[in-house]
This record gives structure tokens, C-alpha cells and sequence, in this order.
């Protein structure tokens, strides 16, 4: 608890998504901030399944990387809440 960041979560002024798996072996669920403790402009998404920063779905030989999904997903819906225009980047991996 003592070199938690929990405590200055509130002097993130822009959007933030948290996004954190129940079964998650190294980061217990009791180290996720709950939703009071967290302002507004967090988005927290707690998933039953991911373990550590896995959110793998599908087949083994086909596999959808879900996480990979959401924060393209809250980047673009972020990107068109600003005025200014998103940076294409040919080299991004997302």
C-alpha cells in the first residue's frame, strides 16, 4: 500500500481506462481502486478472465486479442472528443 498509486489517481485530469482481470495472479482484485474511489473521468472494466495482461479469446489458432480492442476502441472514442486531430503513426501496434 505504501508505494500504491491509488492515492494520486485524483490529479489525472484526462480520460482514463482501467481495465484489469479478476483472475489476474500477480495484481489481486483487492489492489483495483473500487468504482467510489476512482473520478469521474476513469472507465473501470473489471473481466473474469485475462490473467496478466493476457484478454485472450477465441481459438488457439485464430486467437482475438480483446484488450488490444478496447484501447483502440477508447483512443478513437477519445480522439473525437478533442479538437485536435489524432497522429497517424505507421509504426503504431495498435
Amino acid at each position: 500500500e505504501q508505494v500504491s498509486c491509488r492515492y494520486q489517481l485524483s490529479s489525472i485530469s484526462q480520460p482514463v481506462s482501467l481495465i484489469h482481470a479478476v483472475d489476474d495472479p500477480m495484481i489481486p482484485i483487492e489492489c483495483v481502486p473500487s468504482p467510489k474511489e476512482l473520478p469521474k473521468n476513469f472507465q473501470l472494466e473489471l473481466s473474469q478472465y485475462g490473467g496478466h495482461v493476457g484478454f485472450v479469446q477465441g481459438y488457439p489458432w485464430d486467437p482475438d486479442y480483446w484488450l488490444k480492442l478496447k484501447v483502440s476502441a477508447f483512443l478513437k472514442e477519445y480522439s473525437y472528443q478533442t479538437d485536435s486531430r489524432p497522429v497517424q503513426d505507421d509504426n503504431a501496434c495498435l
